[in-house]
């Protein structure tokens, strides 16, 4: 039987472009993975790439490293940059991650998925949409008539991830969600974690 895994690309990116980056494992899983790639809701301007360098300057890795040179931010929809959310200046509130919970929702209701697979800020969202699934109660608007609109996934791949800073994510991570909590710490290595419940 085919699995089906939902695929989340990183900050600056988009499904054409991680749909590219994942070709190897693509062509290794053959026809028994079928991969759904899915562009996130924010269409990045050169001021959210520009204020997202200036973020990461100090740090190892810049957009480049993570794709974003790959992206465009001219009218063809297949090569804008996109995100899961924007932060602000002190990296203290996912903005516009509700919009993102809430495609995700309606991406999740029209099909069964086995597992979620992110990179970089995709798997950031990868995570929290798992645990969104394992404890949907927990944030309404994710419900359908007061139902969840798809069963928990079996798994959760996050490679380079890290744990979103926002009152909305550690309300659905950290109370009883222990297992991605505690992975979480080992994600800041860049490690790539497969998460079951």
């Amino acid at each position: 039987m085919v699995k089906k895994i939902l695929m989340l690309h990183g900050y600056a990116q988009n499904a054409n472009i991680f749909n590219k980056r994942m070709g190897a494992l693509r062509k290794a899983c053959g026809k028994d993975i079928d991969f759904v790639f899915i562009d996130a809701c924010h269409v990045l301007t050169p001021v959210d790439l520009a204020e997202a360098f200036r973020s990461t300057e100090s740090e190892s890795s810049s957009l480049n490293d993570l794709g974003a040179q790959e992206a465009s931010t001219d009218s063809d929809p297949a090569l804008a940059p996109r995100g899961w959310w924007k932060a602000d200046a002190a990296r203290t509130k996912t903005i516009g991650i509700e919009d993102s919970i809430l495609q995700l929702r309606d991406v999740l209701i029209k099909d069964r998925y086995d597992g979620i697979f992110g990179f970089s800020q995709g798997a950031a969202m990868a995570a929290f949409m798992a645990a969104l699934l394992e404890k949907p109660e927990s944030y309404p608007p994710f419900l359908i008539d007061g139902k969840p609109p798809h069963p928990p996934v079996t798994f959760c791949v996050a490679a380079a991830g890290f744990r979103p800073k926002s009152p909305l994510c550690d309300s659905i991570l950290l109370p009883t969600y222990s297992a991605l909590q505690n992975c979480f710490q080992k994600l800041c290595s860049g490690a790539i974690l497969i998460i079951s419940p």
